[in-house]
């Protein structure tokens, strides 16, 4: 059967043919979620994806149910949880998706007992930290390039079960006073907005912390939808429009230092009105989305300056992250901060953007792969230096490059 797919950020849609098997008569296929991937990481290199057969058995649920129907379901919290509610378990576990748990939490892969995984050889294999550890680790952040996820073991964990916040608005000025303000605090979801469009790059930070005895059940998580329409002046900041908005969230925060947020609310607080695809014309977006270690925090306004230098930036967030577990993948987290940053695609300057890239190098930083589309292959062989490690293992499993998306193919992933 045939299907059309696209990019989150409608930057590569595509006709593709479901496959239910191995076919050993095609070149290459990938196993796709929800689409969620603003670039070309879920987008297959040839003309196929696998539509493979879901497995509930024992301690494994399927890859397909999104983490919205597992908290719903299951009545528990997982770490690492993104900002939009339909992403698949097998899609966070490829991209090695993080939120807003910080330091206290960690990136996706501490959810993780153990993988069910189906290789190119057509071979099924239990993978785990013990159990054939070097696919393990080189599958959560692997981007669907070692095989098919068909099942996942999660861990039980304790974080507190709450349906009600406390949170706690502050605003400033400078991304220094942003970074030397932030509060660590066990269980509290943080987050913060930079207006890249303000001289001193104002910013909106809220910390949410869950009350006690709020259930989680009296509430279900929303799968939120879109709205689908286009006011592209508005990204393009015609007669200040976008710079305005930003003012006014920045004057209404300041305003109103304390609520009570739903845990829907806490961890999607990016819904569909506030869908930058909206107002960028076409609905075409670019997110580009970088760590940077914490020695190095104090060039974060220098690297904001790089990556908004000829552009039009729409929606600037940042976020704290906590170390990566493992040097065998592609996950770009790390001990420090992330910035994610929204562009309209035809305004933005492709050029411009490598001057950043190369600063970004020369600080250790890393681009989130699961939003990108714009890095080049020898920039990201320069930022990953662990690359090496990851390509060994998958090259091992994967000899005759079965899977593979048009990420792998611009980056030269599987270049053997």
């Amino acid at each position: 059967m045939k299907r059309k797919i696209d990019s989150w950020g409608k930057l590569f849609p595509k006709e593709v043919l479901e496959v239910n098997d191995l076919d050993i008569n095609l070149n290459s296929y990938l196993k796709i979620g929800n689409s969620n991937s603003y670039g070309d990481a879920a987008i297959p290199k040839e003309d196929a994806v696998l539509d493979l057969e879901e497995l509930y058995k024992g301690d494994f649920i399927s890859p397909n149910i999104t983490i919205s129907q597992f908290i719903n379901n299951s009545n528990q919290i997982l770490y690492g949880i993104p900002g939009k509610s339909n992403v698949t378990l097998g899609g966070a576990i490829a991209s090695d998706t993080h939120g807003k748990d910080n330091l206290w939490g960690g990136s996706f892969i501490k959810n993780i007992k153990e993988i069910k995984i189906l290789l190119a050889t057509g071979d099924e294999l239990i993978v785990s930290r013990s159990n054939n550890p070097e696919i393990f680790y080189s599958t959560v952040g692997g981007y669907g390039l070692t095989g098919v996820i068909l099942g996942v073991n999660l861990f039980k964990n304790n974080i507190p079960k709450s349906n009600k916040f406390n949170t706690k608005v502050f605003v400033g000025r400078e991304v220094d006073n942003l970074v030397k303000n932030f509060e660590h605090s066990s269980n509290a979801y943080w987050v913060g907005w930079i207006n890249l469009l303000s001289k001193n790059y104002d910013w909106v930070v809220e910390i949410s912390e869950p009350i006690e005895n709020s259930d989680i059940i009296s509430k279900k998580i929303d799968e939120v939808g879109e709205f689908n329409f286009s006011v592209p002046f508005i990204g393009k900041n015609y007669l200040n429009s976008m710079e305005l908005i930003n003012r006014i969230y920045y004057l209404l925060n300041s305003k109103q230092t304390y609520s009570i947020k739903s845990l829907n609310d806490v961890i999607y607080p990016l819904n569909k009105y506030s869908d930058t695809r909206n107002i960028s014309y076409r609905r075409k977006i670019i997110q580009i989305q970088f760590s940077i270690p914490l020695k190095n925090e104090s060039s974060l306004s220098k690297l904001l300056d790089a990556a908004t230098y000829r552009q039009f930036p729409i929606l600037c967030s940042i976020k704290r992250l906590n170390k990566n577990e493992t040097n065998l993948n592609l996950s770009f987290v790390q001990d420090g901060w992330t910035i994610a940053i929204d562009y309209p695609y035809e305004k933005f300057d492709h050029t411009a953007i490598r001057k950043f890239y190369k600063l970004l190098i020369d600080l250790g930083g890393l681009i989130y792969l699961a939003k990108d589309s714009t890095l080049m292959d020898f920039e990201f062989k320069k930022m990953f230096s662990n690359f090496n490690n990851w390509h060994k293992i998958v090259k091992e499993i994967d000899k005759n490059k079965k899977f593979q998306s048009m990420l792998s193919e611009r980056l030269k992933l599987k270049n053997w």
